[in-house]
């Protein structure tokens, strides 16, 4: 959405103005102007979080101008970067650099200064304008459909008969002195909340409990909420000695509030339901795990989750595994809400029609419950939108009476900011494609979506982490496919985007990614700028694109684009670009205005039928990632060395390589370098043990590499691969 790239462009901010990187070399004027900024930006960002949950139009056209504003904000902080940058760079500049460095002092008091004036003063004003607004608004933990409608009315579940024998067969099964927690887990959507409200209404001879605690988890987990829920029903119902609510669990330690749970929990029999939890807080479920105690045989525990972390910490068993409706069942659901009356004689034209709608839900109860709301007494133009629209253009269309990814939603609200950012960005790739794991997490990297605050974990590790959580919340899915294609230096995991959460995110990110294919007839309405990244298919000449949409843009993909003229024409306007994917596009040439995109970081031109690289190239010192991989290249060139920044380096396929610049260990920032298949290289340069910082080197199939360099003195190498090195006699 976009408050959440709003929220961390405020975020990024206030983090650079706290830098030197920035004020580097600047009057002491501008300095007293960056210190003023961060007053209004510590205010947006409450203001942001309160706007976050509010859906209203009003909201979002005050986010949008939000965003506007803090965008020229951040691309002004990049100019006076890259100005203290070249004044301070101790290596050789280009000729461009020597004009930048001689006319710094008049740009910065002709064209920065006034510039950095007027967003001070926009600022201030779109900061007095969202206070006076927050102020007015009334906002709750969620918006209210997101509470309310996460399932089923009680009374018309359907289906779920032998799923609800199966729970209650597992939770019986418990052997001996020990607890019995059973997760019910599942993707958004598919019920889990009515299939644990089945069994819990169930009062039947075989099902009883002196005492039953539905609990139903927002974002706000709380142990001691928790906990004093759980003895406030139990003193409800059981005779005998209960442990006072009233007591002061927060000043004690927690180990008070756990007794009192299980001694309940010990005398008495109990069902407890613990609905829609998730958290991607180890601790905290480890915690809540213990509050019930080991030794706890009359307990039963059901905890419905979409996330296979939580299912996996808190069960005692196995997790019940929930699965999509059969055909007929969801076209019974689809039916009862979209004609109100199982009875009611309809039109056999939207019968038809109704089927097809219920076969697009797979399975899923929420899809097939939400659409039939939506198409009751409609239409047929709503009908055939239901059956042939996109779902996240239904919901933008029939918001609010479209509830179509209520469950999302309310795993979207728990996440926390960073991962909030690093799901939005998967809604840049196509419907289904793969995703290489290790390119994703360095395309995160290079955008600045997460950082370590206090340095415990290194870039490359919180990008694991983040991509475990999406795949725990089953957002990211694995892909069983063969890893002899990959391109990566380690053996990647290869993941897709599940589909219903892809439409979701297109939902989300609607103001915030632009997709413009030229190959279909472009239709409808494409959001309104600024954009936080853009892409663009079958790019030629003949697109009539306006440049404004995509100048804000901070990552753009073009694919299966066949002309170089327009994306070099197009290239200036991406002046703020941080990242560029041209991979797959067949270009002969690297546009010369590449020289432009002076604060790129991440620059893909993999499968380009070139044989060097431009010169132009040289300006790129931001440069932290740069894939050249089946590319025509014979030879890494001189400025290449020059790369101070650069972490990732892919030449892989690079089948008419064979020099490497002598030079090649003066980057000392090198991580990982893959060379892999690139059989005319021979041997590696002497300096190749100056990259005491690489961690990974992949040469497998360098079927012409006879030696290694001595000595071969890589500190922090983990990874080496020299599979298919058959002309490599020895190690040195």
């Amino acid at each position: 959405m976009g408050t959440t790239t709003a929220a961390a462009a405020v975020d990024g901010i206030l983090r650079r103005l706290e830098s030197s990187a920035v004020r580097r070399g600047l009057p002491s004027k501008f300095d007293d102007v960056l210190d003023y900024l961060k007053v209004p930006l510590c205010s947006l960002w409450s203001v942001l979080s309160i706007l976050m949950e509010d859906q209203s139009l009003e909201a979002s056209v005050l986010t949008r101008k939000i965003k506007k504003v803090l965008y020229a904000l951040e691309d002004l902080l990049d100019e006076l970067e890259y100005h203290g940058s070249i004044r301070h760079r101790p290596s050789r500049r280009t000729w461009k650099d020597t004009l930048f460095w001689l006319s710094s002092p008049l740009i910065l008091h002709t064209s920065l200064a006034p510039r950095l004036d007027t967003i001070s003063r926009k600022l201030r004003y779109v900061t007095d304008s969202s206070v006076e607004f927050c102020s007015c608004q009334r906002t709750g933990a969620l918006p209210q459909q997101y509470k309310e409608q996460l399932g089923f009315d009680g009374a018309a579940i359907i289906g779920r008969d032998r799923e609800k024998h199966d729970v209650k067969e597992l939770l019986l099964q418990n052997n001996g002195d020990s607890l019995s927690i059973l997760p019910i887990v599942g993707q958004p959507g598919l019920g889990k909340t009515s299939l644990a409200r089945l069994v819990f209404e169930d009062y039947g001879e075989d099902w009883e409990f002196d005492f039953r605690v539905w609990i139903s988890l927002d974002k706000n987990l709380d142990l001691t909420k928790i906990g004093t829920h759980i003895i406030s029903e139990a003193s409800k119902s059981v005779k005998g000695r209960i442990p006072q609510v009233s007591r002061n669990y927060s000043l004690g330690a927690p180990f008070q509030l756990a007794h009192d749970v299980q001694e309940i929990l010990h005398n008495s029999s109990c069902l407890i339901v613990l609905d829609n939890l998730f958290s991607m807080n180890l601790n905290f479920l480890v915690n809540l795990k213990e509050l019930f105690g080991a030794k706890q045989k009359c307990a039963k525990v059901i905890v419905t989750t979409s996330s296979k972390l939580v299912a996996e910490v808190m069960g005692t068993s196995s997790s019940y595994n929930l699965g999509g409706l059969s055909e007929e069942h969801c076209w019974t659901v689809f039916a009862e809400k979209a004609f109100g009356n199982k009875d009611a004689i309809v039109d056999p034209q939207y019968t038809e029609i109704g089927k097809k709608i219920a076969r697009r839900c797979n399975g899923i109860p929420m899809l097939a419950q939400s659409l039939g709301s939506m198409v009751h007494n409609q239409g047929m133009n709503t009908w055939l939108a239901a059956r042939d629209e996109e779902f996240w253009e239904l919901e933008e269309r029939f918001f609010p009476k479209s509830t179509l990814f209520s469950s999302f939603m309310a795993i979207y609200y728990r996440m926390h900011h960073k991962l909030k950012l690093c799901f939005l960005y998967l809604s840049v790739f196509p419907r289904g494609s793969t995703i290489d794991k290790d390119e994703l997490i360095r395309q995160w990297r290079a955008l600045d979506l997460f950082r370590s605050e206090l340095g415990v974990y290194s870039a490359s590790l919180l990008g694991e982490i983040y991509t475990d959580d999406l795949l725990s919340a089953s957002i990211l899915e694995v892909v069983d496919t063969s890893l002899a294609e990959m391109k990566c230096i380690s053996s990647s995991v290869v993941l897709r985007v599940n589909n219903l959460a892809y439409d979701f995110l297109r939902y989300l990110t609607r103001d915030d990614v632009i997709h413009l294919d030229y190959g279909m007839a472009l239709s409808g309405s494409v959001g309104k700028p600024p954009f936080r990244y853009a892409t663009l298919t079958c790019y030629t000449e003949e697109a009539d694109t306006e440049k404004y949409l995509v100048s804000n843009a901070k990552a753009v993909f073009f694919r299966n684009c066949e002309a170089t003229k327009p994306i070099a024409d197009m290239l200036p306007v991406l002046r703020y670009t941080r990242l560029l994917d041209l991979s797959g596009c067949p270009f002969e040439e690297l546009p010369a205005s590449v020289d432009q995109l002076k604060h790129l970081r991440y620059l893909n031109i993999s499968g380009f039928r070139i044989s060097a690289l431009p010169n132009e190239m040289g300006c790129l010192q931001n440069l932290e990632f740069l894939d050249i991989s089946k590319t025509c290249i014979e030879a890494l060139p001189t400025f290449i060395t020059t790369f101070r920044k650069l972490k990732y380096l892919n030449a892989h396929g690079c089948d008419r390589l064979q020099n490497l610049h002598p030079a090649l260990g003066d980057l000392k920032g090198l991580e990982q370098l893959n060379l892999s298949s690139c059989p005319l290289i021979c041997k590696l340069p002497a300096s190749f043990s100056g990259l005491c910082k690489l961690q990974r080197l992949d040469l497998s199939n360098c079927t012409g590499l006879d030696q290694l360099p001595h000595p071969f003195q890589l500190e922090s190498l983990e990874n080496l691969n020299l599979e298919g090195c058959f002309r490599l006699k020895q190690l040195p």
